[in-house]
This record gives C-alpha cells, structure tokens and sequence, in this order.
C-alpha cells in the first residue's frame, strides 16, 4: 500500500519545514502562519567582518506558532526497531503517513548525502513487498519527483526517531494583526521572535507582550536596517582595502558559512512573504497582499547578494563584493519602508478611525 501523499516542494523550506507543512495539509490544517517569525537581521561587526557568526538572521522556531495557535504539539518517538515497524504498519493502514528522523548518511539515492552525518526528515508513505521503507525525501523532492526506496539495513542504521503531531490545545483565532505587529518590532529592534512566543505559552496577555516590545525599543542603538547598511559598509571597506578576505579560501560553497548564512537571510524572506499572503488572502486584506509581493522581490534582491558572494568565492571576483555592499543599502531603505507600511496597515485596522 502507498499512499498518496503530496509533498509541499518550495526551495525555501528545509526538510523539517517541507515535511510539517505537507504532513499539516494533508489533515487539512492550516500551517502559513508558522513563519511569521522568519524575517529579521542582525549584523555584529565586533565579532569579526565578515564571518558567519556576524551575521544572524533571527529567524524563530516554526514549531512555536505552531504551538501557541494551531495547538499543535510536535514531539519525538524513539522506539526499538522492531516496535518502530509495528508503528510504520499501523499509521500507514490508518491511511497516515509517517515523519521519520534519519542519519542523511543512510538515505543511499544521493551520493551527496553520504558527505555528512546528520538528522534528515523523510515522509514515509509505504512499505513494499521486501520488506523496504518507500518515503518521500522533504529535503530534495523537487530533484527526485517521486518516491524514493530506504532498504531495511538502512532503516535500521539510520532510524532516530519518529516526529508525532499532537493537537495539545484547541486552535486559537488569529488576531493578523497582533502577528504583523509583534513581528515588526521584534524584527527591526532585534528582538529573538522565539522569546515572544515563550512569553504567549506562559500565557501573558498581547498588551504585556506589546509594553515589553516597546521597552526593549528603548535599549536598542540600531535596528536592523542598521545593521544591513552596517554590514554594506564593511563590505565595501574589504573591497578598497583587500583584507579580511578569509571567507574566500572555503570554495565549497556546501561549506562555506557566510555563503550559506547569506541564503538564510534571503529564505526567511520568502517564508514571510508565505506568511503575510496567507493572512491576505484569509483575511482579505488587499494592502497586506501588495506589501507581501514587494517582499517577496525583497527575497530575490537578497539572493543577488548571495549571487555575489557566489562569484567572490568560487570565480574570486572581487568587484563583486562591490555589487553586493550597493544592493545591501537598497535592500536596508526598502525593507524600513515596508516595515514601516505594514505596521501601519495593522495599526489602522486595529484603529480604524484614529
């Protein structure tokens, strides 16, 4: 038996992500809201320019909204072997598929995975007549199209455990307009979002979350726009001054930090843009829906970045450093401006006479 299982394939999303929202849609629930905590940026000069650990993109947990309003619990199963497979059976002839947790070192269609040694998530929607587990591989379904096979050694070498959704609490309404404004401010004052949704499963009411929003607002120099025209700056001070090129030596852009750090800001982007659709579209808010596109072009501009760094570390081409410090000023002055608009679409919806 196999079921028929569609997978929700969007480069943007990492194997976790690709396997919850899929896993969510196929109960008919509603999963968009999970990245409102993508878009954020800080920039640390003091650490080092131009390291990965200067950069952080601030981008929270998507399980937390998950939990505080979808009431949706996700925790881990370890069984033995044999009651992990007695478990495989059940689920699938209750016509649900199963979310596995795997060593990628095991997932044997892709060579490129026998590199690294590290947690994978596959969808397992079968089992065929010997006995091997047929799943769907949530990190690179766009590149296989289709089931891919997990013999029985493998299973067993790789098995960590099983990712189980649990409805903890009744789903909550979503106040749209609570999400965009937490969001903004935690996002422009460099604010962790995780540490917002901590605040809400200790039950502390919107208003108290707000007054300690603005409060942090008090203590913070820079916001985060700040700190991508900071990071410009340094940019452009390595491209005049030739030094602190040490990125450039990590031509395996598979493990190259920066390079990589760089895609995450640009992939939380566009997961904001998923979310803020989503609350368009479900609240039928027509500047919410013309502000979402505008950051979701934000996402490609973040990406030509990425494109830069690209061609400094694999083609050493150091006017692109160049290219890319200009484009970072652009992309800081647009995103305060849509920081800026949407904050203001959900104050005037909140006060719409004010």
């Amino acid at each position: 038996m196999i079921l028929d299982f569609k997978i929700n394939a969007n480069l943007a999303f990492d194997c976790v992500e690709t396997a919850l929202s899929s896993y969510l849609s196929w109960n008919k629930i509603k999963w968009e809201y999970m990245f409102i905590g993508s878009w954020g940026f800080s920039f640390n000069s003091f650490i080092g320019p131009l390291t990965e650990k200067s950069i952080d993109p601030l981008m929270g947990n998507v399980r937390l909204p998950l939990f505080v309003y979808g009431g949706i619990k996700i925790v881990r199963k370890k069984n033995s072997i044999e009651k992990a497979m007695q478990f495989i059976k059940y689920e699938l002839e209750n016509n649900r598929p199963v979310l596995l947790e795997t060593d990628i070192y095991y997932c044997a269609w892709s060579t490129q995975y026998k590199q690294y040694k590290s947690a994978h998530i596959l969808t397992i929607i079968g089992i065929n007549d010997d006995g091997n587990i047929i799943c769907l591989d949530n990190g690179a379904y766009a590149k296989f199209k289709g089931p891919v096979i997990m013999s029985k050694e493998d299973f067993v070498s790789g098995y960590r455990s099983f990712l189980i959704l649990k409805n903890h609490n009744k789903r909550k309404e979503i106040k749209w307009t609570n999400l965009i404004i937490e969001s903004i401010l935690c996002m422009k004052y460099k604010i962790h979002p995780d540490f917002i949704y901590y605040l809400k499963i200790f039950k502390l009411s919107y208003r108290m979350i707000y007054n300690i929003l603005i409060l942090a607002k008090k203590f913070k120099l820079q916001t985060s726009f700040d700190n991508i025209r900071m990071l410009a700056d340094t940019i452009e001070k390595v491209y005049y001054k030739k030094n602190d090129l040490n990125f450039i030596e990590d031509t395996d852009l598979y493990s190259n930090k920066l390079y990589k750090r760089i895609g995450k800001v640009a992939t939380g982007r566009k997961k904001y843009y998923i979310t803020l659709d989503f609350l368009a579209k479900e609240y039928n808010i027509k500047p919410l829906y013309e502000i979402s596109k505008r950051l979701n072009e934000l996402s490609h501009m973040w990406e030509e970045v990425k494109f830069y760094f690209f061609e400094c570390v694999k083609n050493e081409d150091i006017e692109s450093l160049k290219k890319a410090s200009e484009k970072l000023k652009k992309i800081s002055y647009d995103e305060e401006l849509i920081a800026k608009e949407l904050y203001d679409v959900a104050i005037s919806a909140i006060y719409p006479n004010s």
